[in-house]
């Protein structure tokens, strides 16, 4: 089983096409922080645990189907 790069993960639900504003709204990170994640400002493998948790559950949730769909046939049910 090859391992989760939860870096590119979440660089995936930055770069959906969902807004700052949307995103900020259903995860809870600042508006400007996401922006500061997207613009380089802030180096994604910098972020914090809370903040990436929130994120990648956000993509969990059904809410970006696709980034789940690419990272599934990584995914060790048993190990949860």
């Amino acid at each position: 089983m090859k391992n989760i790069n939860l870096i590119e993960m979440v660089q995936e639900v930055l770069d959906s096409g969902e807004t700052a504003y949307s995103l900020s709204k259903k995860s809870g990170i600042s508006e400007q922080l996401i922006g500061k994640y997207r613009n380089g400002i802030t180096a994604v493998g910098n972020m914090t645990i809370e903040n990436a948790q929130k994120l990648i559950i956000y993509a969990f949730l059904g809410l970006l189907p696709g980034v789940l769909r690419r990272h599934e046939q990584h995914l060790d049910y048993h190990a949860l």
